[in-house]
């Protein structure tokens, strides 16, 4: 805060600086030359004393300073990095080296499957051209007593050691192509065997925290802050969530109605924060189960959960540490990660979001704040975004 300017080192550099760090991309130029285009106005050389007051004065307020003696630009630099942010820069470098040597390796597997490709080719043209020479050889051995006089002993004597030939090559060919066989099969599964392991080595295991929360406290709690309130349906979606989470059913227990039940509890301010911290840890609990990506299906439409996670910035600090579960929680399975990296995209509030978009801003939003289990959590979803392969430019 010390090294805030409102015209030279405002929020717009800030983004610039967290979209170079997270994307490795730049925000747009004509947004950080605005300043520049006010001041070259003449509206904006008459302001300029007025603006740089008023921000020697905020700056003297907010710490104490006065404007004679408040630190330079370049004491940014100076200022040394604290550990923390050390500890997560080599956290990043380690796993963007991981990604580095996994795409050294795959280009490998790669060059070596090309190479067995080019191998059994080869082995199969050379099958096909001895099958065609042992073809021709047997033809030309039903021909050769036709074709040689009877009192030419020496020709008899080629025509037979012909006809040995060829019934000495016939084993030789068998042999051929039943080691060509073997060979094919070995390199087969030898493939099997590097594609499956690949598959294993790209998928690493991702943080979760499935120990975080009670099931059985935070519905209890859940029941005794919404009863009385619900309409019949609502109660419907309440036993469904019972038998979903409690009595171990599968996602089909949740009927049609069941996101405008969880929608009501999540965007109705009358209904008190704990209303939503428990239903949100209830959820974090739900996204450990294989089954959850059809309940995230069932959200393509109205976005109920991506639109309030969208509003991180907006929420309670107890609310925000459910919603980092949630999300960090969604990584315990395939189906489930992958959802929270869709890049189609929405209009919300004026905005153009996706789910890779809101779960990039609620790790960055979870990173960044003062709340030590929000940086745990935010570290942990940073971390699984870092393992998942992810085909698009992320803006924040």
């Amino acid at each position: 805060p010390g090294t805030y300017d409102l015209l030279k080192h405002n929020c717009n550099n800030f983004s610039n600086e967290v979209s170079q760090f997270l994307c490795g991309k730049l925000i747009p130029k004509n947004i950080l030359d605005l300043p520049d285009e006010i001041l070259s106005t003449p509206l904006g050389q008459t302001l300029l004393p007025l603006i740089e007051s008023l921000s020697q004065g905020s700056r003297g307020v907010a710490f104490g300073q006065s404007p004679s003696n408040h630190p330079s630009q370049d004491s940014r630099r100076d200022r040394g990095e604290s550990p923390d942010f050390l500890q997560l820069n080599s956290a990043i470098e380690e796993v963007r080296r991981d990604s580095v040597a996994l795409e050294e390796r795959r280009n490998i597997i790669n060059e070596k499957l090309a190479k067995k490709d080019r191998k059994k080719k080869k082995k199969r043209n050379c099958r096909e051209k001895e099958s065609r020479e042992s073809e021709g050889n047997s033809s030309a051995a039903e021909l050769t007593p036709d074709s040689c006089s009877s009192d030419s002993l020496g020709k008899d004597n080629m025509a037979e050691t012909d006809g040995a030939e060829v019934i000495e090559l016939t084993p030789e060919e068998d042999t051929t192509i039943k080691r060509a066989s073997d060979t094919m099969a070995e390199i087969e599964a030898e493939e099997r065997k590097e594609r499956e392991e690949q598959k294993k080595k790209q998928r690493e295991p991702p943080i979760i925290f499935k120990d975080a929360v009670d099931i059985r406290v935070e519905f209890d709690a859940l029941v005794g802050l919404i009863d009385g309130i619900l309409s019949p349906e609502e109660q419907q979606s309440l036993e469904e969530l019972h038998q979903y989470m409690l009595e171990d059913e599968g996602s089909w227990a949740l009927g049609d109605g069941f996101l405008n039940f969880i929608g009501r509890l999540l965007h109705d301010k009358s209904l008190q924060t704990d209303t939503r911290v428990r239903i949100l840890n209830v959820l974090a609990l739900a996204a450990l189960k294989d089954d959850v990506i059809l309940l995230l299906h069932q959200d393509r439409r109205e976005h109920v959960l991506m639109n309030y996670a969208h509003d991180i910035d907006r929420l309670s600090p107890e609310e925000q540490e459910a919603l980092a579960l949630f999300i960090c929680n969604l990584f315990e399975n395939l189906s489930s990660s992958e959802w929270l990296l869709y890049i189609s995209e929405w209009q919300y509030c004026n905005s153009t979001i996706s789910n890779i978009r809101v779960s990039t801003k609620v790790a960055v939003n979870s990173l960044l704040a003062d709340n030590t289990t929000l940086q745990d959590r935010g570290s942990a979803i940073m971390h699984n975004l870092a393992c998942k392969e992810v085909k698009t430019v992320v803006c924040i």
